[in-house]
């Protein structure tokens, strides 16, 4: 990374600071480019986390967006599921109450027969 943010202008004072022999020279340069391009480099790596959080931050925000979704379609088939329950539980106790009612008109027809059986006997003995 450093070598591609070498202009050509410091190539040149490379060649020239190896071909006078200046270390000295070389050295403070090669300093001087770490120092300029190291903030760059600092920068770079900050904007590189930054994006990598975003993402995180992002994908984080789909899947909670998704358990959510997940989530309330369940409470929403529990809450039919609990409908249909109290439907089916109203349902057997109108049965129930109807089938007594039904049950106890039986009754009372029995007897009713069984009233108009013994008077019509007791009209058949009367008349013999």
């Amino acid at each position: 990374m450093l070598v591609s943010c070498i202009s050509s202008l410091h190539l040149l004072s490379f060649s020239v600071c190896l071909v006078l022999s200046d270390y000295d020279r070389f050295f403070h340069l090669i300093v001087s480019l770490f120092e300029r391009f190291l903030p760059y480099q600092v920068a770079e790596t900050r904007r590189a986390n930054m994006r990598n959080a975003l993402a995180r931050r992002m994908k984080m925000d789909l899947i909670e967006g998704e358990e959510a979704k997940i989530s309330q379609l369940q409470e929403d088939q529990f809450s039919e599921l609990d409908q249909r329950l109290k439907q089916v539980e109203q349902l057997r106790e109108d049965n129930r109450k109807r089938e007594y009612m039904l049950n106890k008109q039986v009754e009372r027809q029995q007897a009713q027969i069984a009233r108009n059986v013994r008077i019509s006997a007791a009209e058949l003995q009367n008349n013999d």
